[in-house]
């Protein structure tokens, strides 16, 4: 359960960085999704390169809160009391 919302909230955040709050970029991106490329052939290439560079943006951010995360959950799991049998 912990991970299905995890995997939730960190895809929401990666759409909303990715988008940066520009609803053109937004449903360029769900398309693109759906469709695969052909939502980015009719773009210029000026276009393509600034939106491209917003989602490496968005997932080098993803990314480093992943990394946290798992930092986190390592330290966590390291200071508990190892018990002897």
């Amino acid at each position: 359960m912990g991970g299905a919302i995890g995997s939730v909230v960190i895809g929401a955040v990666l759409f909303a960085l990715a988008g940066g709050g520009d609803q053109g970029v937004a449903t360029l991106l769900s398309t693109a999704g759906e469709t695969g490329n052909l939502a980015l052939q009719h773009l210029a290439l000026a276009e393509r390169a600034a939106i491209a560079a917003q989602v490496g943006s968005a997932f080098e951010v993803v990314f480093g809160t992943l990394a946290a995360i798992a930092a986190a959950g390592a330290a966590l799991a390291a200071s508990i009391p190892r018990k002897r049998i």
